[in-house]
């Protein structure tokens, strides 16, 4: 039990390293060979996916992430999952009337292994369910979204 503690807690730094920009705390979640990938990416090693955060800084102006329902199977020092999530992200623009949130709904696969006595990914490959796309718009201090049509 303590060790699908431990990797649950992995989907949560994950969603939290990413919408906070911060490539040293997403890399750390990652062994040093790891993979991450989903449709049409692929990223290997520290080195590549540490720099998929100015590639995300510069397409979004927020993201958040959700972490749902996850299966984790512990066998020894390795272990396999699914995590299901939505990411939701704010689409840079002019101002909030130019902006577009994307929200996915997403699984991920993911494979772990027990490291100098931390759990790590070794393997996160996205699966993307569907995209939502809506517009923000501004209401006084408030922002909402309107789906689109």
């Amino acid at each position: 039990m303590l060790a699908e503690a431990e990797i649950a807690k992995l989907a949560v730094r994950y969603g939290q390293a990413v919408d906070r920009l911060d490539a040293a705390a997403l890399t750390a979640l990652f062994a040093e060979d790891a993979v991450l990938e989903g449709p049409g990416w692929r990223y290997q090693g520290h080195a590549e996916i540490g720099a998929i955060i100015p590639i995300i800084a510069a397409h979004f102006a927020h993201c958040w992430h959700a972490v749902y329902d996850q299966a984790i199977t512990v066998s020894g020092d390795t272990a396999s999952g699914e995590t299901y999530s939505t990411a939701r992200h704010l689409l840079r623009g002019d101002d909030y009337q130019a902006h577009q949130v994307m929200s996915m709904t997403l699984r991920y696969r993911d494979q772990f292994r027990l490291i100098d006595g931390r759990w790590q990914y070794t393997r996160r490959s996205q699966l993307l369910d569907w995209m939502e796309t809506a517009t923000v718009q501004k209401l006084g201090d408030h922002i909402v979204a309107k789906q689109v049509a």
